[in-house]
């Protein structure tokens, strides 16, 4: 949500309050706004309540004009912020808040309030302003999304490992017993043309066997239930071994902490797409991971020597950056890229805890 700020008509009351209280045409604009207006003078006297503010928080203005926060604190005049401002001139800039309000009548409401200085002729402080405006539909549209996507997360990794299952019970049992039959058939074969075709065809099931445990730990890495997260990226690192020989993979700030399954799967996978484009796309030679407790949640960083990008706003591409942004964003983080073409990339992600523990890091 955009910041919250002060309308050209507060402003106007902000710098040329008259005698501590707005000339009658100001407070005709003021008192018709949809956000929420009221003011306090330098002693905390409220000398202002707009329409907006008694629909919002149940006081009619008869009640409130006249009488200290200090007596009474309805609306944002409770906020700790306001009563450090009229205590000490802020400077031009006082703060905004975001929390829970109380109602005249004991409902609570989320708010979002801007607070101002207000100027007098001279220059000084003669009171704040506030611009208040309801946002608790908002913030609980914001909470029932993150639940929902708490879900899917939940339930993606659910029938990913289901998948993973039935695959390694059904058909991949059934190629393993089938290239075991043909081992025995080669060895009892006579004929050589027949023995080369059964080989042909043994390789053929072994590489369909390879092909379908990449898969498999691809859509639900078995190490992440095991090892935990450094445990999974080592072995995902591991098979990409082709590009890999000439690279070396360290994990930083051991002993890691612990983390919930959620929190597991999406570090993990934004990991593997990150060591996946150091060593497909920027050749590094080093790359350098870590899982630390920060914040209220975890944070990970990856970097590499190789070569760096020439932009990281862009989600096109190889290097599949707004793929990663996106699923930090879907667990309520965010992710930050450095990168310069000389020097290596640098990809730092942190996201909240979430959940109970259940593996390691």
């Amino acid at each position: 949500m955009s910041e919250l700020r002060p309308s050209r008509a507060v402003l106007a009351v902000s710098y040329s309050f008259h005698d501590h209280y707005p000339p009658a045409e100001q407070k005709s604009i003021l008192f018709s706004l949809q956000d929420a207006v009221s003011a306090v003078d330098r002693d905390g006297t409220i000398i202002y309540w707009n329409q907006a503010s008694e629909s919002l928080y149940g006081y009619k203005a008869s009640e409130l004009i006249g009488h200290s926060i200090k007596e009474r604190s309805p609306g944002p005049w409770s906020s700790k912020t306001a009563l450090d401002a009229l205590a000490v001139d802020p400077g031009p800039v006082v703060g905004a808040d975001e929390t829970s309000r109380i109602m005249k009548y004991g409902s609570m409401l989320t708010v979002s309030v801007r607070f101002s200085a207000m100027r007098g002729e001279s220059g000084e402080m003669v009171g704040l302003s506030a611009v208040s405006r309801d946002i608790t539909r908002y913030r609980e549209s914001e909470l029932a999304r993150a639940d929902l996507t708490r879900r899917l997360l939940n339930l993606e990794d659910e029938i990913s490992k289901k998948i993973v299952n039935d695959i390694h019970d059904g058909v991949l049992q059934e190629l393993i017993a089938n290239s075991l039959r043909l081992r025995m058939l080669m060895k009892k074969a006579d004929d050589e043309a027949a023995s080369s075709q059964l080989e042909s065809i043994e390789r053929s099931i072994s590489q369909s066997i390879e092909q379908l445990r990449t898969i498999m730990f691809e859509v639900s890495p078995s190490a992440l239930d095991f090892g935990g997260v450094l445990e999974a990226l080592r072995e995902h690192f591991d098979r990409l071994h082709d590009m890999s020989e000439q690279t070396e993979l360290v994990f930083e700030n051991l002993p890691s902490p612990s983390l919930s399954p959620q929190n597991a799967s999406t570090l993990f996978r934004i990991g593997r797409e990150a060591i996946t484009n150091a060593l497909k796309h920027a050749h590094a030679s080093n790359i350098r991971a870590s899982i630390v407790e920060a914040y209220g949640g975890y944070q990970m960083y990856i970097a590499d020597d190789g070569r760096g990008m020439t932009s990281t706003k862009s989600g096109s591409g190889h290097f599949g950056i707004q793929t990663m942004r996106d699923r930090a964003e879907q667990d309520g983080g965010h992710l930050d890229i450095e990168s310069d073409p000389a020097s290596g990339t640098r990809i730092q992600v942190w996201i909240p805890r979430v959940g109970g523990v259940s593996n390691r890091i």
